[in-house]
């Protein structure tokens, strides 16, 4: 819009909200092994197979940890194939197709941290949700993400490489994040005070 030339005092910004009383939920693990998890379409675009190679190149500093997939989507299938032709990554990937809105805090709040390797967003809601649960992001510096991610909320990555995503998988894993900074964070994303912005900017 700044672009457009409208004056930068007439723009603002509200992001999307979150359910946090759902997220804040205490929820038992899913499983009993270390994980990283995606939530999303397993299109291509989403950066789905670098996601999955880069975690193929660090697997074996991390024998015990586990991807899981959660979505459906265009490339399951490649996904899939790549992983049965794979020794590494056959036993440590797991497809765990559409899951329930309702289910999703019991994944993001167990998991080591949640992985968006997009080539283009928005703002995500499963940042947002996986910070309102005080877990750490591994994400791509596109679109609203790095105006959400502080470098104390997780690592921020360039997209479309593989390389950048077993690296940034490996400073994420191997940094001991702030789980409560990090849910103070993610607090100021919610619906009530969307509600109160918009009023205001009403109100002018």
């Amino acid at each position: 819009m700044l672009n457009m030339g409208i004056e930068q005092k007439k723009v603002h910004t509200i992001y999307n909200g979150v359910d946090h009383d759902l997220f804040s939920q205490e929820t038992r693990p899913p499983t009993d092994s270390p994980y990283v998890l995606f939530v999303g379409n397993l299109k291509h675009d989403k950066g789905v197979m670098e996601l999955l190679r880069g975690f193929e190149q660090i697997s074996a500093l991390y024998p015990d940890l586990t991807l899981y997939y959660a979505g459906d989507g265009p490339m399951r299938a490649s996904l899939e194939s790549y992983c049965k032709n794979s020794t590494t990554l056959a036993a440590n990937v797991t497809f765990l197709g559409q899951i329930n809105h309702n289910a999703l805090p019991a994944w993001m709040q167990h998991t080591r941290c949640l992985a968006l390797p997009s080539y283009n967003e928005g703002v995500p809601n499963v940042v947002l949700e996986a910070m309102s649960c005080g877990q750490p992001i591994l994400a791509t510096k596109v679109g609203g993400i790095p105006e959400v991610v502080p470098d104390y909320c997780g690592v921020l990555i360039a997209p479309r490489s593989h390389e950048e995503v077993a690296t940034g998988l490996r400073q994420v894993l191997d940094t001991s994040w702030n789980s409560e900074q990090i849910k103070r964070h993610a607090s100021q994303y919610n619906w009530k005070r969307n509600r109160e912005q918009l009023l205001q900017l009403l109100s002018l």
